[in-house]
């Protein structure tokens, strides 16, 4: 598998979307729509039910259909379970958007 699934990826998840128009989930998805991305965008949030008018998944290996690329927009804490859950769904690449990595020596050691 080369970099063409990372870098014309014809579906993505937003893990930490948020209905939140300061928050990065908000901001990345809203892009993606205003950019008109021609893919398919799949929120995850499991307190949302949409977002932006998209349906919202309790996590990425809810998703039914591939994804190729996630963006992670959450805290330090929570990338290695989301990480290992891209695994099992067969994500091709990761971007984390984060502000938080202050705090991962709390959680990594």
């Amino acid at each position: 598998m080369g970099l063409e699934h990372v870098l014309n990826a014809s579906s993505l998840v937003v893990v930490g979307a948020s209905k939140n128009e300061t928050k990065r989930g908000y901001q990345a998805i809203k892009i993606l729509l205003d950019e008109k991305y021609e893919g398919k965008i799949y929120p995850v949030n499991p307190r949302e039910e949409s977002i932006l008018g998209l349906p919202c998944y309790q996590k990425v290996s809810a998703i039914e259909a591939p994804v190729e690329m996630a963006l992670i927009t959450t805290p330090a804490a929570t990338i290695p379970d989301i990480l290992e859950d891209c695994g099992k769904k067969g994500v091709a690449g990761v971007v984390i958007i984060g502000g938080w990595w202050w705090s991962c020596h709390h959680c990594c050691g």
